[in-house]
């Protein structure tokens, strides 16, 4: 019984992945990986499309700046773990940042971590 489910449910959701590439497909709409060359465009998309809407960004009135571009957005694209949806004409209609972490950049991970859990130490001495 736990193979028959097993098969049914992998090629479920295989069926699925290939029902959801067709309806894509017929729209004209293409998922492509994001490479070095299309930073410039993937960030214009960003600040106009995403940073104006993102709530963090909206509150603290972000402006384009070339760190952000530079450190967040395209450093992003560099390790080919972001994808972009293209219509038919090529233009970026969306965009999936990812950024792969590794065992090795653990020092990396601290510094995250304690930068993240900064805001909240400050809030608990404001409020003694």
């Amino acid at each position: 019984m736990g193979k028959q489910w097993y098969q049914r449910r992998v090629h479920g959701e295989c069926n699925k992945a290939r029902t959801m590439e067709n309806i894509f497909e017929k729209q004209g709409i293409k998922f492509k990986i994001i490479t070095e060359d299309m930073g410039d465009s993937v960030c214009d998309f960003m600040w106009e499309n995403f940073f104006p809407d993102e709530p963090i960004s909206r509150s603290l009135k972000l402006e384009r700046h070339w760190v952000i571009d530079e450190g967040h957005l395209k450093d992003s694209i560099k390790d080919c773990s972001s994808i972009a949806a293209l219509d038919s004409s090529g233009s970026i209609i969306g965009v999936r940042l990812g950024k792969r972490k590794r065992r090795s950049q653990w020092i990396l991970k601290i510094f995250e971590r304690s930068f993240m859990s900064l805001p909240g130490w400050c809030w608990d001495l404001s409020l003694e």
